[in-house]
């Protein structure tokens, strides 16, 4: 079993320092997300919150996901991925009110917000959808399905809808999503 270090940072103006905490580094997050199926019930959720995006205009731009995350009841933000945006890709600047920068291809932000397209910047609202995730119960990195890592810290979630796993820090979760009954 391998782990890798990572810093959580406090916010600014926190009475509370950075800190170094140990995640586990996933080989195969297949194989993973079957364990956890053998343990864990799926939660089922759909996302509710609006996002304020821009539409990238240059090709190749990185996009840095930093994300809030609650640790030993602290809030602290947490480099979550790292990513590439291309000419025409969705940039989510604002999730929820969460500064949570993140990109998708304009083929999947259509599948999965309404917006105007002739907008290259604005409010887009989630199209609903029933999602599948799995809670995690332990600090883990793996590869994301873009091909960079990916940190999620414990009690995240992992949206298994489809075979291309993601995190959601479980804190950005329950303020963007809502879950549902089972269907």
């Amino acid at each position: 079993m391998q782990f890798k270090i990572l810093t959580l940072k406090a916010p600014k103006g926190a009475k509370y320092k950075d800190i170094k905490i140990k995640f586990e580094v996933i080989e195969d997050i297949n194989l993973f997300v079957q364990k956890l199926l053998k343990k864990q019930e799926i939660i089922y959720a759909t996302k509710v919150a609006p996002v304020e995006y821009i539409v990238c205009q240059q090709n190749n731009k990185l996009i840095i996901t930093h994300c809030t995350t609650e640790y030993k009841n602290r809030l602290y933000n947490i480099t979550e991925t790292k990513n590439h945006a291309n000419i025409g890709d969705f940039i989510i600047i604002k999730n929820a009110g969460l500064s949570r920068k993140y990109s998708m291809n304009i083929n999947t932000a259509l599948k999965r917000y309404s917006f105007n397209l002739k907008e290259k910047q604005g409010v887009a609202l989630p199209i609903a959808r029933t999602e599948r995730f799995v809670k995690v119960n332990k600090n883990i990195v793996f590869v994301s399905p873009w091909g960079e890592t990916m940190c999620l810290t414990k009690g995240g979630y992992l949206n298994i809808t489809g075979h291309r796993y993601y995190a959601i820090q479980g804190y950005a979760f329950d303020v963007t999503y809502k879950t549902l009954q089972q269907p």
